[in-house]
């Protein structure tokens, strides 16, 4: 299973001072917290007042930093870092061959630049697939707020991205993170109410009845195959 081989790569890796761009709720960071060999500081970048705020407040009392920050214009001098990662944002970027640059200034010669990225690849179980329709369709609500949000990539338009950079020794990995039970009640009944409410959002727009339609569709698909995460890439190269 790749994901047994990401952990054991990342374990190998002395992070030094690393930047988590479009760090969100620091889910990422927390990942790497836990599998790296070592570090030294975290550093978060968002362009979100809201996601900041909690990952301030998450964070409080350890060696992580978050800014509010735009990705395509950093403020850190070249070679600012010795690690630079972007978990499953690449699709959230107005100009990501600006930000995908940008990450690759600030990192130091010969350090490590990771990407994980879920896809939207056909053949995956009707749970995943489920994930992946709530994903797009939340995508379409953002859209019409003028949220930077667009529909996920497929897997070799992600491996693209990725050899565009010239990293060296890239490493590509594939996995789908295990779900116990995709029916969780629970669990399911909390993923249909977040469709409600993220609907109403644009109640006033012209789109509200059309998209709410399809809310309620994506809640009886969830009932029937239940919810499981899509299937991800995970990269690790230097540059």
């Amino acid at each position: 299973m790749d994901m047994e081989k990401i952990i054991k790569k990342l374990g190998l890796i002395s992070g030094g001072k690393i930047l988590d761009v479009a760090s969100g709720r620091g889910e990422f960071i927390g990942i790497l917290m836990q599998v790296l060999k070592d570090y030294e500081k975290f550093i978060g970048i968002d362009f979100s007042d809201k996601t900041v705020k909690f990952s301030q407040k998450h964070f409080k009392d350890k060696p992580v930093e978050i800014i509010k920050m735009n990705a395509e214009n950093m403020s850190f001098a070249d070679a600012s870092f010795d690690v630079v990662g972007i978990q499953n944002s690449l699709h959230h970027m107005l100009k990501l061959d600006k930000v995908l640059n940008e990450m690759k200034r600030v990192l130091k010669p010969g350090g490590y630049f990771l990407i994980c990225e879920m896809h939207c690849e056909e053949g995956q179980t009707p749970a995943q697939q489920n994930h992946i329709k709530i994903h797009h369709w939340c995508a379409e609500i953002d859209t019409i707020l003028s949220i930077p949000h667009k529909k996920t990539f497929k897997r070799e338009q992600i491996k693209k991205i990725v050899e565009n950079l010239g990293l060296t020794k890239l490493h590509t990995f594939e996995y789908s993170y295990p779900m116990e039970n995709p029916k969780d009640e629970e669990f399911i009944e909390r993923l249909k109410k977040t469709i409600t409410s993220y609907v109403e959002r644009i109640r006033d727009h012209e789109d509200y009845e059309r998209l709410k339609a399809k809310g309620e569709e994506l809640k009886k698909s969830l009932k029937t195959f239940g919810y499981a995460p899509a299937a991800t890439l995970f990269f690790i190269g230097n540059k």
